[in-house]
């Protein structure tokens, strides 16, 4: 038997009821009132809302269709024409009915649903008359008395039913996972072990403020709550008064319910406190939608603590003015509401164990989820998050790092402090046309090596070079839109780092959704960019249809020997009109032979010719005349007799007749001495000069770039002489990584700083 939950298995002869309290026996007897006040209705046939059905109303009563109302009177459904086989009776309002619900109904799996966001509470009993009733419930069914059923009982759904006492037929069952059971005691007839397996035992109080606004006083609970215990299920709604609920203790319990479309707040008036929920049936804490719960004041803080593997449902809002919501190992829901959570000094605790989701498949609907700025104690990882809500979530200025991520509805939104962050072990998340990142999105650091990678929409090839470790971070939405001088690409960029480089090169494509094809139509030819770290964007590859038009969108896997950079695409209609086949150069005894070739020109000008000895910093050298429209091939030569005897990089800058331009690749040619380096001191100490010394031909300079252990570029500098001097300020004592470029040559060393 579960801790927590009694089963009582009843013969035909004899029926046992297991009682925890002496308060449930009180419970059970208020519970039996019936009331002159009275309203029936016949059951038209089929699937029928409870607001639809054609009620008749006697001394007094009132036709129970308006949400939110409390009634007191007595009901009857199915009379004389009871729920029938495959009928249903959708209840699809809240209300509290003071008085007894006696349901009719005949043939095969009859089904009462409560939907999500609905609640139902009853100050009395409700009784099935007949065998097979299904209550298939998302919602809140609450019973202060007896729930009454005779055989075949069938419980499903995902939201809660509690109340004094669960008396069963023979044969009951859950279609699926049961709906959370919670009951003072629970009867079942048979050898059934279905209390034992499904039911948690605990007994039920209402909040009634009826003598003061104190927690601990007992009379302010239906049934009095005179013995506090642990599995208590704590339920506030529309019918209490006194709202404001002082001198709350630290106290363990079982369930909180705030329902009924109503505010509350718990303070307390010394020292803080904090409730421990510990039932793992349906939702521990479970605010519905219209309701809202406060926790602490300016002096003192109420901490709300989950159970392990538990479950908080938070559709209405959780006000953390001051007291911390622990999550732990528990599943934190949030639905309905645009803005579930919300505080003023209290925030949310959560860890490597906990889930977070944006609404489910029982809530899906409502405006986009806005999460504070702040409301994490501190950016935090967690094991999953999952994405179910139509309109999708927006993060604040926190961070989540996660290890799986769940994508069926709605867009998560997220920006540069609060993005979405994978850990090293994490799958790449399987996005799609109705669930994606928008915003920032980052993988950490994790070991490539020759593999290859799959992630966020970047696809490389295995090789024969090892690219050691990597991250990227992809930015998406307006955030990932680039601009080429008047010219705009997909609205998709990737922010790549490596700690090595692929000489051999890695092929490499990238892949997008629809959403994010900005000013670009699918069908055109794409040309993947890199930014090149200076020049500007330098087209990668030729212009060509995609892979895939998808979804999703996959462009042409393209060759680089340069991972450590930025990337996007665009279209032939935002590139310049000239299709460049390829760009060469070479030494010869004139100097340097620069060759290139074009497969096409559309309005086009001229190419003018740059020269640069550091590879930022470029000027013209030369200027050839282009074709105005050529749809043929076309070569080029152009010789720089400067250049014959020193080392340079060259790029095409491709003038089009309307005055726009864009950049090709840069070339580099080189003849470069075998480089020597020589680093001292070392060990050096933070914040002090670090003297890189080099042996060679410097005219044209070195690029110095620092690592630290996890691969992060740290500090980055240009060498144009023999002795250079580099500060060390604001690098962290540690172990760090040098390295020294110079044209394809590469000197790497450790430097430790003290």
């Amino acid at each position: 038997m579960k801790a927590g939950k009694v089963a009582i298995n009843n013969s035909d002869m004899l029926r046992k009821i297991y009682t925890i309290t002496s308060v449930c026996f009180i419970l059970l007897t208020l519970a039996a009132t019936s009331y002159g006040q009275s309203c029936t209705t016949t059951f038209p046939g089929g699937t029928v809302n409870w607001t639809a059905l054609p009620w008749s109303c006697g001394g007094g009563g009132v036709a129970p269709t308006t949400d939110g109302t409390t009634y007191t009177q007595d009901l009857t459904v199915g009379t004389p024409s009871q729920l029938g086989n495959g009928d249903v009776l959708n209840i699809n309002i809240s209300f509290t009915l003071n008085g007894n619900l006696t349901m009719f109904s005949n043939g095969s799996n009859p089904t009462i649903t409560i939907p999500a966001g609905v609640t139902v509470i009853i100050n009395g009993n409700l009784t099935d008359i007949d065998n097979n009733l299904v209550f298939n419930v998302n919602g809140t069914l609450i019973i202060t008395g007896t729930l009454k059923a005779k055989n075949n009982t069938v419980f499903s759904g995902t939201g809660s039913i509690s109340g004094g006492a669960l008396d069963l037929g023979n044969g009951p069952s859950c279609a699926g996972a049961c709906p959370g059971l919670s009951f003072g005691t629970c009867t079942v007839g048979g050898a059934s072990t279905f209390c034992t397996d499904n039911v948690t035992i605990g007994a039920l109080y209402l909040w009634t403020g009826a003598t003061n606004t104190d927690w601990q006083t007992a009379s302010n609970w239906n049934p009095s709550r005179t013995t506090p215990a642990a599995s208590d299920v704590l339920s506030f709604s529309s019918s209490g008064a006194n709202r404001n609920i002082t001198n709350v203790p630290t106290q363990t319990i079982g369930k909180l319910f705030v329902t009924g479309s109503t505010t509350y707040s718990l303070v307390t008036p010394a020292s803080s406190k904090t409730l421990t929920l510990t039932s793992l049936e349906g939702g521990a804490l479970q605010i519905d939608n219209g309701s809202n719960l406060s926790v602490g004041d300016g002096s003192f803080a109420i901490n709300i603590t989950m159970p392990s593997t538990g479950l908080a449902l938070i559709g209405g809002q959780l006000n953390l003015i001051n007291g911390n919501l622990g999550a732990g190992a528990a599943t934190l829901e949030l639905h309905t509401n645009a803005a579930p959570l919300a505080r003023t000094a209290g925030q949310v605790s959560m860890d490597g164990t906990s889930v977070l989701r944006f609404g489910s498949s029982s809530f899906t609907g409502g405006a986009v989820i806005t999460l504070p700025d702040n409301i994490f104690v501190s950016s935090p990882t967690i094991a999953t998050l999952v994405m179910n809500r139509t309109n999708g979530a927006i993060l604040g200025n926190q961070s989540i790092t996660v290890n799986n991520a769940t994508f069926t509805l709605g867009d998560l939104f997220t920006n540069a402090a609060g993005r979405i962050k994978f850990g090293a072990s994490a799958t790449n998340p399987a996005e799609s046309t109705n669930s994606k990142i928008n915003g920032y999105a980052e993988m950490n650091l994790r070991a490539v090596g020759t593999g290859a990678l799959n992630f966020l929409g970047f696809n490389m090839a295995a090789g024969t070079d090892n690219v050691g470790s990597m991250t990227l971070v992809r930015r998406t939405g307006a955030t990932g839109i680039n601009t080429f001088n008047s010219n705009q690409s997909i609205a998709a960029t990737w922010d790549i780092t490596s700690t090595s480089e692929p000489a051999a090169g890695r092929n490499i494509s990238f892949s997008w959704r629809a959403a994010f094809d900005n000013v670009t139509t699918a069908t055109n030819r794409f040309q993947v960019y890199i930014f090149n770290s200076g020049p500007g964007w330098t087209p990668l590859g030729a212009l060509q249809n995609l892979a895939s038009v998808g979804p999703p969108r996959v462009s042409v896997a393209v060759s680089t020997t340069k991972l450590t950079d930025t990337f996007t695409l665009t279209d032939e209609s935002q590139v310049l009109p000239v299709e460049l086949l390829s760009f060469t150069g070479n030494r010869v005894s004139e100097g340097v032979k620069l060759l290139w070739s074009t497969a096409s020109q559309k309005n086009f000008d001229y190419f003018s010719i740059e020269r640069s000895g550091n590879g930022k910093d470029f000027m013209a050298i030369g200027k050839i005349a282009g074709e105005v429209f050529s749809m043929t091939r076309k070569d080029y030569v152009f010789y720089d007799a400067e250049g014959g005897f020193r080392k340079a990089y060259y790029r095409l800058k491709n003038v089009d007749r309307d005055g726009t331009f864009e950049y090709s690749r840069v070339v580099m040619v080189e003849d470069y001495a075998d480089l020597q380096v020589a680093i001292y001191p070392n060990p050096t100490i933070s914040n002090g000069l670090l003297t890189i010394s080099l042996t060679g031909d410097t005219s044209l300079g070195a690029q110095l770039f620092v690592f630290d252990y996890l691969g992060r570029m740290i500090k980055q500098a240009s060498l144009y002489t023999k002795e250079n001097s580099v500060e060390m300020s604001g690098v962290s004592p540690g172990l760090y990584i040098l390295k020294v470029n110079m044209g394809a040559k590469q000197f790497t060393s450790k430097v430790l700083v003290e």
